[in-house]
């Protein structure tokens, strides 16, 4: 079950370049806004659903150990990233990506400029880092909702490639080796990092990353339906490594 959302996310996407290159399939804008909302609900639905998970095996004081760990990796993440150089370097190699998609002189079969934008805005996006973790510290078990945030992020890729195909033509098949190298690589580390916990009798057993996962999941669910445009949520998919950390190292 551990690698059903990757191939899921793959066929999304293959799946989308190939009805947009074929068929100039277009999805309407009223359409889009509803399968937005539909995709926000799931991810509501994914929160809520590990909330219940994390109430039903640890006690409260742990949750309550585990909600401010993540509380404190967030804030970091989010201050530290945006005063780091990285912000800075993410900024340029997005607008990079972004401008190599409005270039109409863009080669059709340009499968590096392919490989930038799939970096950019498939592997490196925030829906990622959360429908990886959440397999990955949760890959001990065979509970189906573990993959809802890989649905989303399938569905919303499935969007984002049909408009990229017309563009691309079939150079935007490249899109997928960035995407799915990255969700291997995360996935691969969280799965490795809930073992290690499990091994070690680590006190908060991956609850501060499952907290910080659960979190992130609300605030995608709230920039999907449009309710808060203008936070960003990148700066803060670097806590779910920081919380990662503090799960296996912290007493």
């Amino acid at each position: 079950m551990l690698w059903i959302g990757l191939v899921v996310n793959a066929l999304a996407i293959v799946l989308g370049i190939g009805a947009g290159h074929l068929f100039q399939l277009e999805i309407p804008k009223k359409a889009q806004v509803s399968l937005l909302s539909f995709l926000a609900a799931l991810l509501i639905f994914s929160a809520l659903r590990n909330g219940l998970y994390l109430f039903s095996q640890f006690e409260m004081v742990s949750l309550l150990k585990a909600f401010f760990v993540s509380w404190a990796c967030l804030v970091i993440s989010s201050v530290g990233f945006r005063k780091s150089p990285l912000h800075r370097i993410f900024s340029t190699f997005t607008k990079s990506a972004q401008d190599s998609v409005a270039n109409p002189n863009l080669n059709s079969n340009n499968w590096m400029k392919a490989i930038q934008i799939g970096t950019a805005f498939y592997a490196l996006s925030p829906l990622n880092f959360i429908a990886c973790a959440l397999a990955g510290i949760y890959s001990q078990t065979s509970e189906i909702w573990i993959l809802v945030p890989f649905v989303v992020k399938a569905l919303f890729d499935f969007i984002a490639s049909l408009s990229l195909s017309n563009s691309l033509r079939i150079g935007s098949l490249a899109i997928t080796i960035p995407t799915a190298t990255s969700q291997l690589l995360l996935i691969w580390i969280f799965a490795q990092a809930a073992v290690f916990s499990s091994k070690t009798d680590a006190p908060m057993q991956m609850c501060a990353t499952a907290i910080t996962v659960l979190y992130l999941c609300l605030h995608s669910a709230i920039v999907l339906l449009g309710w808060n445009k203008s936070v960003k949520l990148f700066p803060y998919t670097p806590a779910l490594l920081l919380a990662l950390m503090a799960d296996i190292l912290l007493p």
